[in-house]
């Protein structure tokens, strides 16, 4: 199957997981796995050594969870690091930001042909809704930060 036909016929999937991870290059990861590092790749290469807890295979002795490497641009994409309760916060308080945006946008455009009008006011009433959330959070991180 070519290449075009194997992108055209995959699905879209999402996830949420969180991982243990830390800065790692790819000289180090190959090495950790007792690999060489491929003619193409630069071992210089800054990325994370990525443990993920929530997969039940084992593929490395010693480590209590599924091992792999990313990039250092592909880690920063995918994960954000959350050791305090602000953290979290500002976080969700980003996730949030970014759903009333899209939301947003959508409702912008008018009611589609797919929405009955109970459902355009769901949808509008849901709206409101995030942007009331959106400020308490905004007020929580606002006094967490002060503290």
């Amino acid at each position: 199957m070519s290449k075009l036909m194997t992108a055209c016929a995959m699905a879209l999937f999402i996830a949420t997981r969180t991982v243990n991870a830390k800065p790692m290059n790819r000289q180090e990861y190959n090495d950790l796995r007792g690999w060489q590092v491929p003619e193409n790749e630069n071992p210089a290469d800054d990325g994370y050594l990525v443990v993920n807890n929530g997969v039940s295979e084992r593929n490395v002795e010693g480590f209590d969870g599924y091992v792999s490497w990313l990039p250092k641009i592909a880690f920063d994409e995918q994960y954000k690091k959350y050791d305090t309760p602000i953290d979290r916060m500002q976080i969700e308080l980003d996730d949030l930001y970014d759903r009333m945006d899209k939301l947003g946008t959508f409702i912008a455009k008018g009611q589609p042909a797919f929405l009955n009008d109970d459902e355009w006011a769901l949808l509008q009433e849901q709206a409101h809704h995030m942007a009331n959330y959106y400020s308490v959070l905004n007020m929580r991180l606002d006094i967490a930060k002060s503290k």
